[in-house]
């Protein structure tokens, strides 16, 4: 909770230094990635079947590390998609009509790449039981100095924000309905869309 409220601070420059935004913007993607293992249990667990049933190559090491998850890229299977027998959650295909309103993460619209994004190893338990200590500090902060009710009011309201974030499933309905408002609007992007997703693994193309 601490490094994901200090990315949320970053963007704040209203509320600290350009000095302290500029350190902690640092917070942002580059923490260390969770290990190769992780990868291949989460994928099984979350979504049904192994990696290599969708990726025809994944690499292991992630492009990005932050504070909830790590994202890794890779190339789709020729077969198109995960068996039908998987138990995967929820999955979207990525015709033509899906991309609409965006590229993708391939660029044009017939490449096969695609990541993983996937989630730290434990961090929804650790970022609740975090959380119940920021809230008692700021108390504390507020009850000593009047002046650091802000600071409370700030991180009370961010809180169910950050518990949404650690659904994976909620960004992925909100890249759908991106899409969707620029097919409405006639409008185009480079949006990424969900394959899968479930809540700590989504594929995105």
């Amino acid at each position: 909770v601490f490094v994901k409220f200090g990315q949320y601070i970053s963007g704040r420059t209203d509320m600290v230094p350009p000095e302290w935004a500029a350190s902690l913007a640092l917070l942002q993607d580059d923490l260390p990635p969770s290990p190769a293992g992780h990868l291949r249990d989460t994928a099984r667990s979350e979504l049904g079947f192994d990696a290599s049933e969708i990726f025809e190559s994944l690499d292991a090491m992630p492009v990005a590390s932050a504070s909830i998850g790590q994202v890794h890229i890779g190339r789709l299977a020729a077969s198109g998609g995960p068996p039908e027998t998987c138990s995967w959650v929820a999955r979207q295909t990525a015709t033509s009509e899906a991309r609409a309103g965006g590229q993708g993460v391939g660029g044009d619209a017939g490449e096969d790449r695609a990541v993983l994004k996937l989630q730290h190893r434990g961090v929804d338990s650790l970022m609740r039981r975090d959380m119940v200590s920021a809230l008692r500090i700021a108390r504390l902060m507020q009850w000593l100095d009047p002046r650091y009710s802000a600071f409370h009011t700030v991180l009370a309201a961010w809180e169910g924000e950050m518990f949404a974030e650690l659904d994976f499933r909620t960004e992925a309905r909100n890249l759908r309905q991106v899409q969707l408002n620029l097919r409405a609007a006639g409008g185009s992007g480079a949006i990424p869309t969900p394959l899968l997703a479930s809540r700590r693994c989504p594929i995105l193309a």
